[in-house]
This record gives structure tokens, C-alpha cells and sequence, in this order.
């Protein structure tokens, strides 16, 4: 094996297993759960349907100017879509063109479409599971589970979360399994999660003491 390796990162690119996840529904299974009551609320923008961050994010002083001249105060995120004009900030500044409104139309919409911060919280417990079991793992989650719960009980959204994503939490401990010497990476497309399983730790830390010391 050791005379394939040209480099130890080389390593990191073999996928020795592959887990892919997809957080959706069973987000929508939470919906009107009272232990989520207070969590955060998503940022008011314009999102891509499907989406979990805003194509745009809204912005109090942003206006547009309309084909007579006038101009015309965004209230909300819903007055930017339903007008498709460019929108400037409180400086004149062009913040959004019209067109990328006008070209994106049928899949944006002034709200998410789906709930953004249950998947969220998802994400993040199941990938505290890897972080924990599995300490070479080379991400964090992008988000905090704590700053996500707002004015909920941590402790009453673990237990709701775990609740609704147990099957999908077991799938995750099955790929698991016995490998926790691996390096994991994850991708989140979405809300799909995917995490991929690369060298074991220990075959790669042996190729990396090869090199000279600079190179480490």
C-alpha cells in the first residue's frame, strides 16, 4: 500500500463508505411539536425553494425605483419578489438586480419552504455523534445547537429530535459501526446530509511520520 501513496493526503480522497441522509421529512413530522416552541426563526429573505440560507437577505432601508421614478419602500422580503425591480440599500448602493429575480422566479420564494431550523438542529446532532465517537473527523457543523434552541429547552429538543430521527440516527451508527479510527468529512446539499468515510487514522498518521519533519 505504502509504495501507492505519493502523498498521506492522498489518502483522504479514497471514500471507503458513503452514508447519504436526507433530513426533510422527518423535520415536517416536528412541525407543531410544543418542545420546539421558541426556537430560532429563520432570517427574513428571499430563498431558493429547498433551500436553507436566503438567495437574499432582508434588510430594513432597502427600496427600488419603479419605470416612472418613484420609489418604492421594501417592507418585507415578499415587496422585493412581487416587484423584481433592482433593490438598493439606504446608500444607493445596488444590492439585487432585478434580472436574478426574473430568471430565478418560479423557484424563489419570500418564505422558506420547508422548516429550516429543525433541520438544522438534525444536522447538528447527528453530526455530534460522529465528532464524538469518531475524534479525527475532519468538519464541525456549520451551526450551533444552542444558539439554534433560542427560547426552547435544549434538553426537550435533543429528546424530540432524537425521537424523530432515530431511523435515521440507527442508520448512521450502522455505517458507523466499529470504524471510529476513520476520518469522516461530510457534505450537506440541502437537506441532505452525506457523510463519506476516508482512510483509517492510524495508516494515515503512519504515511505522514514518512515524510521529513518540514513536510509533516
Amino acid at each position: 500500500m505504502s509504495s501507492k501513496v505519493t502523498h498521506p493526503n492522498d489518502l483522504l480522497t479514497v471514500v471507503n463508505g458513503l452514508i447519504i441522509l436526507d433530513l426533510m421529512d422527518k423535520a415536517y413530522d416536528l412541525i407543531g411539536d410544543s418542545r420546539l416552541d421558541g426556537i430560532v426563526q429563520p432570517p427574513e429573505g428571499i430563498y431558493i425553494k429547498g433551500a436553507l440560507e436566503p438567495y437574499f437577505k432582508y434588510s430594513e432601508g432597502l427600496s427600488s425605483l419603479n419605470e416612472n421614478g418613484a420609489t418604492i419602500s421594501h417592507s418585507n422580503a415578499a415587496s422585493i419578489l412581487n416587484h423584481m425591480l433592482d433593490v438598493v440599500d439606504s446608500e444607493g448602493n445596488v444590492v439585487l438586480r432585478g434580472s436574478q429575480l426574473k430568471d430565478k422566479f418560479e423557484y424563489l420564494s419570500s418564505k422558506p419552504t420547508a422548516p429550516i431550523t429543525v433541520i438544522k438542529l438534525a444536522e447538528t446532532v447527528m453530526l455530534r455523534y460522529i465528532t464524538t465517537t469518531c475524534k479525527y473527523s475532519r468538519f464541525t457543523s456549520k451551526y450551533s445547537f444552542y444558539s439554534l434552541c433560542g427560547d426552547a429547552d435544549p434538553d426537550a429538543i435533543e429528546e424530540a429530535i432524537e425521537e424523530a430521527y432515530s431511523p435515521l440516527m440507527d442508520e448512521l451508527i450502522n455505517f458507523v459501526a466499529n470504524s471510529t479510527w476513520n476520518i469522516y468529512f461530510k457534505t450537506m446539499k440541502g437537506s441532505t446530509l452525506i457523510i463519506e468515510k476516508s482512510v483509517d487514522w492510524r495508516i494515515y498518521d503512519w504515511h505522514k511520520q514518512q515524510l521529513p519533519y518540514d513536510e509533516r
